[in-house]
């Protein structure tokens, strides 16, 4: 009897070692918690193949006195819908910098006009830069790498800062606000003189 009940007790722990009877509430939570597991490691092995296969011009862009430049990632299962994307973020970059670039000119040469001056200065070249119409880049780099059935494509590109400035001038020039500022003339080719010092020579 007394070795009965050490087999029966063997038994029932190696039957409850070996995990929750299949079919039974328990072992379908088993299974989905392996899966969430397995899900959790694929987006992790993901998002560092991303960043191995990420370029380093795309963190690391490179900087100019004269030219601004904007790195853009797209991605799809669709290459050129990739390519796309990547050239808009790009562009979208261009124009923020742009109007960064333009409004610490307008600091500096409009520095003795009055602050009323400066301020419609700054909203005519918000309203521009607002509208995303980018004029002049050029594409410097590209690089496309295929994870998991999806393109990621990735652009670098260039703006020269004259070109793209000189493009904001001349919508300036023919805004209604600024030519109502007295003494607007003067303002504008302080700004202009500014300008064409980063033009590329």
């Amino acid at each position: 009897m007394k070795n009965l009940l050490i087999i029966i007790s063997i038994s029932l722990f190696v039957l409850s070692s070996c995990g929750p009877r299949p079919g039974s509430p328990e072992a379908k939570l088993k299974i989905m918690n392996e899966q969430n597991e397995i899900k959790k490691e694929k987006i992790i092995e993901s998002q560092e193949a991303t960043l191995d296969e990420r370029p380093k011009w795309c963190d690391e862009t490179p900087s100019s006195d004269y030219a601004i430049y904007a790195c853009g990632m797209g991605e799809s299962s669709n290459i050129n819908i990739a390519n796309s994307k990547a050239n808009l973020q790009a562009k979208n970059l261009l124009a923020e910098r742009q109007g960064t670039e333009i409004m610490s000119n307008i600091e500096q040469s409009l520095s003795e006009v009055s602050e009323n001056v400066q301020e419609v200065f700054k909203q005519a070249i918000r309203n521009v830069t607002a509208s995303k119409e980018i004029a002049g880049f050029k594409k410097i780099k590209s690089q496309v790498n295929s994870i998991n059935g999806k393109y990621q494509y990735y652009v670098l590109l260039e703006l020269p800062i004259g070109v793209a400035n000189m493009a904001i001038m001349n919508k300036l020039k023919k805004n209604k606000e600024i030519k109502a500022i007295d003494g607007h003339e003067k303002a504008m080719a302080d700004l202009e003189a500014e300008i064409e010092k980063r033009r590329k020579k």
